[in-house]
Parts: C-alpha cells; sequence; structure tokens
C-alpha cells in the first residue's frame, strides 16, 4: 500500500474517535453543568477560535501554498516568519482586546462574570494557535500522520483530563475547568516540537519581511470568508446571550451539537466523490459534461440520503438520546430539534454546489455571498430572538445559510442537476419523520416504521438501485 492510501485510511481516524469520544463528553458537561452554564461553556470554547482567526488576519493561508514543494530551509523560513508575525499580532491585539474592550463585551452579552474564564481563554488559544501551526506544517510537508495522530490526542486527552477534573477532583467550576485546555495545548505543542526535531535549526533562520508582507495581501482577503462563515456558524450563540436568554443558549448548543452529527453521515460521502469531478471538471475545460452530471447526482443522492437516515434515527429516538447523554431539561424545546434538523440538509447543498464556484475560481462570489449571509443572520437574529427565542435563532441561521446559496448559486447552480424526485424524497421522508415524532406509539415501532418506510421510498422513487449501491462500494474502495 503507497504511502498516500495508508494517510487517507489515517485521514477517517479523527472522525472515528471524534464519533464515540465527543457524545462522552457532552454527556459529561451535560451532567456537571445547568443548562446555563453548558451554554456559557460552549460560548467560551467558540471565542478562544473566532479570536484566534480574527486576531492573525489570515496569515496562516500563505503557509498551504508556499510550502508544497519547497525545498526544506525555504520551508522552514516561511514557516517562521508567518509563526513570529503570527504569534506578535496576537499577543498585541489581544492584550489592547482585554486592556480596552472585554469588559464592554462580556457587559453586553451578560458574560461579566464569567471575565476571568473569557480572559484565560485568550492565552490559552495562543498556545493553541502554535500548535496548530506545527501540525499545519506536518501536514505541508506530507507528515500526515503527526497531525492526524496530534489530532486524536487532542481529543482523547481532553476528555480525560475533564473526566478526571470532574469525576475524581471534584471540580465543576467553569473558570477553574477551562485550565485544563492550557495544560492539552501546552502538552500537545511540546509533543509537536518533539516530532518537528529540527528547532534548533528553525531558531537559527532568519525572518524574511518580503513573506510577511506577502502573507498579509495574500491572507486577508481568504481570511473575511472564513472569520465571516464561523461567526455565522456562532453568532446565534451571541445573540441569544446579550437578549439574556441562558436556558436556550444551553439548549441550542447542545441541540447543534448533538444534530451536527447527522452532517458527518452524509459529508464523507461528498469528499469521496469530489476529487473524481474537479478531475473531470478541469480536465474538460471547466463546463459540466454527461459523466460530470452523474457524478454530481450520485453524491448528492448519497449524501442525502444517508442524512435523512440520520436525521429519522435522531430524531425518532430523541427522548432516549437526550435521557442518555443529557438531563430531561434538555427537552424542554423539542420542537426545536426538529427544526434544526433542516440545517445538516441546507449545510450539505452548500458544500455540494460551493465546489463548483471554487473550482471555477469564483472567491470573489463566496466572500459576498458569506457577507451576506452574515449580514442576513445578524439582522435575523437581532429581531427573531426578542419574539420566538431559540426558534428565531435557528430560523435566521438556516436563512443566512440559505442566502449563501443563493448567490453562490448565480455564479454556478447545480441544482438544476438535482431531479424532483430526490427532492421529492427528502420531503416525504421530513413529513413521515415529523408524523412519527409527533405520534404517541412505542419506540421499537416508530423505528420499524421508518425504516420500511425508507427503504421503500427509496425504491419506490428509484432513487436507488443495487447498482448505485454496487459503484459507490468500488469508489470508496478505490479511494483507499
Amino acid at each position: 500500500m503507497t504511502r498516500i492510501k495508508k494517510q487517507i485510511i489515517l485521514s477517517y481516524l479523527p472522525r472515528i474517535v471524534n464519533f464515540f469520544v465527543v457524545p462522552l463528553q457532552i454527556a459529561l458537561l451535560t451532567k456537571t453543568f445547568s443548562v446555563e452554564e453548558y451554554g456559557v461553556w460552549s460560548l467560551l470554547l467558540s471565542f478562544g477560535f473566532i479570536v484566534t482567526m480574527i486576531f492573525t488576519f489570515g496569515l496562516q493561508k500563505l503557509l498551504g501554498v508556499k510550502i508544497p514543494g519547497k525545498p526544506y530551509l525555504i520551508q522552514l523560513k516561511y514557516l517562521k516568519s508567518i509563526l513570529l508575525a503570527e504569534t506578535v499580532i496576537y499577543i498585541v491585539v489581544s492584550f489592547v482586546f482585554v486592556l480596552i474592550f472585554l469588559d464592554h463585551f462580556l457587559t453586553l452579552f451578560n458574560l461579566a462574570e464569567y471575565e476571568d474564564s473569557f480572559k484565560t481563554i485568550v492565552f490559552i488559544f495562543l498556545i493553541n494557535l502554535v500548535y496548530n501551526e506545527f501540525g499545519r506544517f506536518f501536514n505541508y510537508t506530507k507528515r500526515i500522520e503527526l497531525r492526524i495522530y496530534s489530532t486524536v490526542l487532542e481529543k482523547i486527552l481532553e476528555f480525560l483530563l475533564l473526566y478526571i477534573a470532574i469525576k475524581i477532583l471534584n471540580i465543576q467550576s467553569i473558570n477553574n475547568l477551562v485550565y485544563i485546555y492550557a495544560f492539552v495545548y501546552t502538552f500537545l505543542l511540546f509533543v509537536n516540537l518533539y516530532f518537528f526535531r529540527d528547532l534548533s535549526l528553525l531558531l537559527k533562520i532568519k525572518i524574511n519581511r518580503k513573506i510577511i508582507k506577502l502573507s498579509f495581501f495574500f491572507g486577508l482577503p481568504l481570511a473575511f470568508s472564513d472569520i465571516a462563515w464561523k461567526l455565522i456558524q456562532n453568532l446565534d450563540l451571541y445573540m441569544l446571550s446579550y437578549f439574556d436568554k441562558k436556558i436556550e443558549l444551553g439548549i441550542y448548543s447542545f441541540i447543534s451539537k448533538l444534530l451536527n452529527y447527522v452532517y458527518l453521515a452524509g459529508s464523507p460521502v461528498i469528499w469521496v466523490f469530489y476529487p473524481y469531478i474537479a478531475e473531470r471538471y478541469n480536465k474538460n475545460g471547466k463546463e459540466l459534461n454527461r459523466a460530470i452530471k452523474h457524478l454530481v447526482y450520485n453524491q448528492t443522492k448519497f449524501s442525502l440520503t444517508l442524512a435523512v437516515l440520520a436525521i429519522g434515527i435522531v430524531v425518532i429516538n430523541l427522548e432516549k438520546i437526550v435521557n442518555l447523554i443529557a438531563t430531561s431539561e434538555y427537552l424542554n424545546y423539542t420542537n426545536a430539534y426538529f427544526l434544526y434538523s433542516f440545517y445538516p440538509i441546507i449545510l450539505i447543498l452548500l458544500y455540494i454546489n460551493q465546489q463548483f464556484v471554487l473550482l471555477k475560481g469564483d472567491t470573489k462570489n463566496v466572500g459576498l455571498s458569506y457577507f451576506l449571509g452574515l449580514s442576513i443572520n445578524f439582522i435575523g437574529n437581532l429581531l427573531l430572538i426578542p419574539y420566538a427565542g431559540i426558534y428565531g435563532a435557528i430560523v435566521a441561521s438556516m436563512v443566512s445559510i440559505v442566502s449563501i446559496i443563493v448567490l453562490q448559486a448565480k455564479a454556478v447552480n447545480i441544482f438544476a442537476l438535482i431531479p424532483l424526485k430526490l427532492l421529492a424524497f427528502v420531503f416525504i421522508q421530513y413529513c413521515f419523520i415529523y408524523l412519527l415524532f409527533s405520534i404517541d406509539i412505542a419506540i421499537f415501532y416508530k423505528n420499524l416504521l421508518f425504516l420500511s418506510f425508507f427503504v421503500f421510498a427509496l425504491f419506490l422513487l428509484k432513487i436507488v438501485y443495487l447498482n448505485d449501491l454496487r459503484i459507490y462500494w468500488e469508489k470508496l474502495w478505490e479511494k483507499f
């Protein structure tokens, strides 16, 4: 087996670990914190990632373009120049932010009592920044295994330390538990430095100002799209906190984490088909021929059907799942779970269409669409949350993503390739899922009815043939 095939197989390891570890971590935290505290905890961690993204201005984007294939000393020069620039900028900007703006920020979002935690997370994510930069360097220099192993270790170590702190040391305060991440990222940074092995050589390399200047010009436009997308994914949390709806914030955080697993059911299909689509699209002069249309149809069909299957299983068994990994308090807004279940479907459609926008090279469209989506998300949350609470936040989030899809579809419209029967299948399944979700019968019969109807509709509407299953298996095997 070639090295690249081994790396492709290994790339699924973090996803597998997440599948088992993250639900255990959710269960640990939801049974330790109150609903309000769980929402604040989710907000705190998202704040760390957003701050890192904003305060580094996308400088690291250049590394992925300039490092691969270069002589090793040139690679080290790019790494040191950009990493040092990022670190200095992060320290200066975060110091100014904490000193001048943090108090106002926390007061605005009703989080003043957690000031120490937010100050700590800013420092912790400086360590996270350096740790991740070395991880990306492993990726760009074809040592992907090291990046994968450190990612897996991060998830396992994070859970184990949280478990020890909560269950053995009886530490249950957010202000104290947040320090666990300082240890996790510091330890992982030293692990990465150990496997890097050339720290002494890196220290001797001179900084190149031209590289730093180039990283600003290259990274800033791309960083805007990344920041906008991260804000779209988290703005509803901040707006719920702004309107002091802490219980709904906690439940919304739980809903999003639970139902994002549905997206994991369909997303691997997108990335399995993507290399084949990209190869043929580029060879065909960026035109959609019959072969590409067939690949897109299968990509859409399998990702949507698998996502709908996962949605049905989660929604129908919602009460049992929530009671297993959380507490009954998280069932106070049961209809919100069903409403949010549309989110993974919208997300799949976004990525399927966006792959062609990016292949076409229309990054301006992507940036503009994300700006529009962020604006709609903010206005929607501002108008809807005071009256509809958690439901308003969900609607605002989904409408903003739909607006991104619509604008990007003006550049490349893939949805014309999706047959009506596939959309009809998704619609019918949602209707049936909601019916089973609403009626009061034994859970065993609900699952039996859903799975039976799901298979029946697949073949009745001719969504899937046995031959399709064979083709997908062959492509998946070829990928490995």
